[in-house]
Parts: structure tokens; C-alpha cells; sequence
């Protein structure tokens, strides 16, 4: 029989196109780990555009959002704050966000299974965070926090290693440039009385309900070409 040329071990060029899954963690406070499904269809042997649908979700439970990063002083309540956990009333900060994000890699062959690429991604989505406050095991106040619609653009050079002609593992890294635009203030009711939401911003405020913020990201990859 032929033996297959060496050069032509990875079977991916023009024409070609990958589904697959990812993980990225972020070193953010609020949502640190997301996962996605992504595709990926190569225009000429070295370019491709690319797709995700990303989510993620966190959960922050025993600590109320009016004292996250504040200390005993900070709260105004001294030592009574200690025992709030005791009082059988128990909170959960619940964060989750989905985004939608396309772009474009170039990439190089760096030897028989390696490939290195660059490009960049820009994505929209939203993000939001449930407060609930339990009393004995019942819910006693319910609120949203942080809601907002989220911008991103996200340049990033990765590695990819083929385990078979079609089937590769990656590892990418990147840096997350990040608006997030709020809605408005809203009122909630609570115990019959009247408060208004507040609205934490997670980065660097800009202007009235604009934040800003940057981060590095790593993200691992499974593909499978077609």
C-alpha cells in the first residue's frame, strides 16, 4: 500500500469546519469559569471564522452583597454581623451570564500536529445576579441585581495540538476588554416598605450605568473537523 505523506497527517484546510467544546476561566470576581460550544469554518487553508455561544455561572452563598469586600467596621454592625449566619438566615449571590461572540483566526503550521493562531473575537450578551435571603429554610426576600447587556472584544493567540488528522486539543490565551451597560435603577418591595435597588459596580465605572472593565482569560478547546 501508499504510506501517507507526513506533511499531510493534519486532513484540515479550506473548506473545512469544527464543532467543539471550551472552557475558559477569567480572573474575574463574578462569573470566573465559562464553558461554550463553538464551530469554526476555514475560508482559505490559514484563515477561519469562528462562533461560541458561551455561559457561565457562579454562586456566592452566607455572604449579603451589602458587605462583600467590606469589613466588621465597614457594616456598622460589629460583632452582631458575625453571628448573621447563626439566626438560622442564610443568602446566595447567584451570577450567570450567556453570550454570543464571532470572530477571526489566522494560523501557522508550527511543525507536523502544532498549529499556532491569533485573531480576535467580539461578542454581546447579558449578565445578572439573583440575591435570595433565607429565613429557616424559606425564601424571605428575593431580588436582581447587576443586570445588564455586555459588549466584549477579546484579541487572543492560542495552540493546537492534532491527536488524530481531525481531532484536536488547544489551549488559548487572551485579554477581555469589557463594557457593561445597565439598566436603570428600579424600586423593590420588601416587608411592605419601599427601598431602591442598587446597582454594584463589578469594574470601573464610567458613567451613569457604564462599566468598564479588562482581564486576561485561558481558555482549553475540543474540536472535531469535518
Amino acid at each position: 500500500g501508499t504510506c501517507q505523506k507526513r506533511e499531510d497527517y493534519v486532513q484540515v484546510g479550506k473548506g473545512s469546519w469544527s464543532v467543539g467544546v471550551s472552557a475558559m476561566l477569567l480572573n474575574r470576581k463574578d462569573v470566573p469559569l465559562q464553558t461554550g460550544l463553538y464551530t469554526k469554518y476555514f475560508v482559505t487553508d490559514k484563515l477561519a471564522l469562528r462562533g461560541t455561544l458561551r455561559f457561565g455561572r457562579d454562586w456566592a452563598k452566607g455572604v449579603d452583597p451589602d458587605y462583600i469586600g467590606g469589613s466588621e467596621e465597614d457594616s456598622g454592625y460589629g460583632s452582631d454581623y458575625d453571628d448573621y449566619q447563626d439566626n438560622g438566615e442564610t443568602s446566595t449571590i447567584r451570577s450567570s451570564n450567556f453570550m454570543v461572540v464571532v470572530g477571526v483566526e489566522h494560523r501557522h503550521k508550527l511543525s507536523n500536529r502544532f498549529f499556532g493562531y491569533y485573531g480576535a473575537d467580539l461578542g454581546v450578551g447579558g449578565y445578572g445576579q439573583i440575591y435570595r435571603e433565607k429565613k429557616d429554610g424559606k425564601t424571605d426576600f428575593l431580588t436582581k441585581m447587576n443586570r445588564s447587556a455586555d459588549v466584549t472584544l477579546q484579541p487572543f493567540i492560542g495552540l493546537e495540538f492534532f491527536v488524530g488528522p481531525r481531532i484536536s486539543l488547544g489551549a488559548e490565551f487572551g485579554y477581555d476588554v469589557l463594557f457593561k451597560f445597565y439598566q436603570d435603577n428600579k424600586e423593590v418591595y420588601s416587608n411592605d416598605s419601599q427601598i431602591v435597588e442598587e446597582k454594584y459596580p463589578q469594574y470601573n465605572n464610567i458613567a451613569s450605568h457604564i462599566d468598564f472593565g479588562n482581564c486576561t482569560f485561558a481558555a482549553l478547546k475540543l474540536a472535531f473537523f469535518f
